[in-house]
């Protein structure tokens, strides 16, 4: 929902945060939204609607978790929220950094995407979760479809998001 709320009105926002979801615009009943959780977008579908993609909130920055053995929506969905996203040809990234953590004891490796805007600040992150299923990551264990070995996505993005905000 995220997704489609940035893509329909990107005025009104200065960050997108994502977590486990899919590409606005792709989807337009049960069958598709269902192929493309499973099996995550292909040409055909980004051909059929290069809006949904590419130029989605264009130059709004945008923050994605997504687990690499989730199998309920597959990981090149994150993916391509990431890179439709937070990015234009009138605003390139001036710097991409990509770092791994490693796993180690009760917590979840990591690689994290970051590419850096004009300003120094993050214009987009990709971080994805080594051995996360479909779970929000971080968080209480006592809680359901939350992974509290996950670095912590609610920190994180709440950090994103407190670098962001819209022009007056």
């Amino acid at each position: 929902m995220a997704a489609v709320l940035v893509r329909d009105y990107p005025e009104l926002y200065a960050a997108l945060g994502v977590h486990s979801g899919v590409p606005a615009g792709l989807a337009h009943d049960v069958y598709s939204a269902m192929r493309l959780m499973s099996d995550g977008p292909v040409p055909s579908d980004v051909d059929a609607a290069p809006h949904a993609v590419d130029g989605a909130g264009a130059n709004v920055a945008s923050i994605v978790f997504h687990g690499d053995e989730d199998t309920v929506v597959h990981l090149s969905n994150g993916v391509a929220v990431h890179e439709g996203a937070g990015g234009s040809e009138d605003h390139p990234p001036l710097d991409t950094r990509q770092t791994t953590t490693q796993p180690r004891p009760g917590h979840r490796g990591f690689t994290r995407s970051v590419e850096y805007g004009p300003s120094g600040v993050t214009a987009r992150e990709l971080w994805i979760v080594h051995g996360a299923g479909h779970a929000w990551a971080g968080g209480s264990s006592a809680q359901p479809d939350t992974d509290s070995s996950g670095p912590d996505a609610s920190r994180e993005m709440l950090r994103f998001f407190l670098q962001h905000q819209l022009s007056a």
